[in-house]
């Protein structure tokens, strides 16, 4: 993620298409690199939240960017 760059949207959508990007390693079986992207994202997420105010923080788009990500994690597992 091009931290400090996008605005709040365009970071989720950075985030949104990194997901993607997992998603479809995991399709081609190729789980190093899917959790090796896992981890970059959940990092990308910990400091986008990090950087917000409480209410923006709880913000129903990463609500459902975490718990995108924690299903993945579980995947992993």
């Amino acid at each position: 993620m091009r931290r400090g760059t996008l605005d709040f949207g365009g970071r989720v959508i950075e985030l949104q298409q990194e997901i993607r990007a997992i998603e479809e390693r995991l399709a081609h079986e190729d789980t190093a690199a899917a959790l090796s992207m896992l981890e970059a994202a959940e990092a990308d997420l910990a400091l986008l939240r990090g950087s917000l105010s409480d209410a923006i923080a709880n913000d129903p788009n990463l609500l459902a960017l975490e718990d995108h990500l924690h299903a993945l994690r579980q995947r992993l597992e």
